[in-house]
């Protein structure tokens, strides 16, 4: 079985991205031949684990997929933007392809001709709400982590003393112009506080100096508290921070009383579309320097969650059944 997976963007730092680096790693741990492609590569480092277990990574346009899938015996389509879904659906019948699409988000557009996709994967119930009436067509498969890499420093976090110094504290993710109001506002509410030191891992900061990496494990797993969206909070969760959602929208610090809230709108901010504020930023902040306790029972929460809910190996198991469904489903399995 050989799975493409194309997203037409630029790959660079990203929750999709990342997502795929994931998914295809275990899916190559459990045999199955990937490649995976966009348009344009601009960080290629993300994949390197992927890449080590056989993945492929390729630069592709739209116009080259025809010829790339002829001669490589593909056996699944599997799209994850908008463009790319819109290749499948003209393409995927002709050259005998089962067509899965994933949708990231709510705003994520679905072509109207929808009669060629076999199987849609949504990231989040908010996400397949809309799409109720296509029955058993759509599923429901949230992002997983490597809970491998992304884990705790330490086997146990116990709470601090008040006195034992600044938190450490990052914001996490790619940075496009509607998000960066918000980055402002919490560069604002705790740049220049002395007992917190802040750490922009992204393509963009408020003061100049982003530092984006392709190894962010390394990063949270040193960190008290994270601001990022979507996967970013999974990632922050499972290395043992407490997440707040901070995007283009604030929802705050996910609780146990906030979770299943958040969860369903993949911890995005849609949940409350809030606009980010130094207060209100402030205030959360101050709220967990002033209660090292609570922060210590939010990161042990955290790190519960993200090994009940986020494992990425049951992800790849769930993907796995949907392509063996289409594939099956259209008698096309290809030796």
């Amino acid at each position: 079985m050989h799975i493409l997976m194309y997203a037409d963007r630029p790959a660079g730092l990203g929750g999709i991205e990342t997502h795929l680096a994931a998914l295809s790693k275990e899916l190559a741990r459990l045999g199955i031949e990937v490649t995976v492609a966009f348009n344009e590569i601009r960080r290629s480092g993300t994949f390197d684990g992927a890449k080590a277990l056989g993945v492929r990574v390729a630069q592709l346009e739209r116009h080259d997929l025809n010829a790339f899938v002829a001669g490589t015996k593909v056996d699944v389509f599997h799209a994850h933007s908008c463009g790319a879904a819109e290749w499948g659906i003209r393409n995927a019948g002709t050259l005998g392809l089962s067509l899965v699409v994933t949708l990231h988000g709510p705003d994520q557009r679905l072509p109207s001709s929808l009669g060629m996709i076999d199987k849609v994967i949504a990231v989040s119930d908010e996400t397949a709400r809309p799409l109720l009436h296509l029955g058993e067509r759509v599923v429901v498969i949230e992002n997983g982590i490597d809970l491998a890499r992304f884990a705790p420093a330490k086997a146990n976090i116990s709470p601090r003393r008040v006195d034992a110094g600044p938190l450490s504290a990052a914001y996490l993710g790619r940075v496009g112009p509607a998000k960066r109001l918000g980055i402002e506002a919490l560069h604002k509410a705790i740049g220049a506080r002395s007992d917190i030191e802040i750490r922009y891992v992204s393509d963009w900061a408020p003061h100049g100096t982003p530092q984006p990496t392709n190894d962010p494990a390394r990063v949270l797993q040193r960190m008290d508290i994270v601001f990022t969206t979507g996967r970013g909070v999974r990632e922050a969760m499972a290395c043992g921070a407490a997440a707040c959602v901070l995007g283009v929208f604030w929802d705050g610090l996910v609780t146990p009383e906030s979770f299943d809230r958040l969860r369903f709108h993949n911890f995005s901010g849609r949940a409350s579309r809030l606009r980010p504020s130094q207060s209100a930023i402030a205030q959360t902040v101050y709220s967990l320097i002033s209660d090292r306790r609570r922060l210590a029972e939010l990161q042990r929460f955290g790190i519960e969650c993200a090994a009940r809910h986020w494992d990425v190996r049951k992800q790849a198991a769930l993907t796995l059944r949907v392509y063996e469904e289409v594939i099956a489903a259209r008698g096309i399995m290809k030796t």
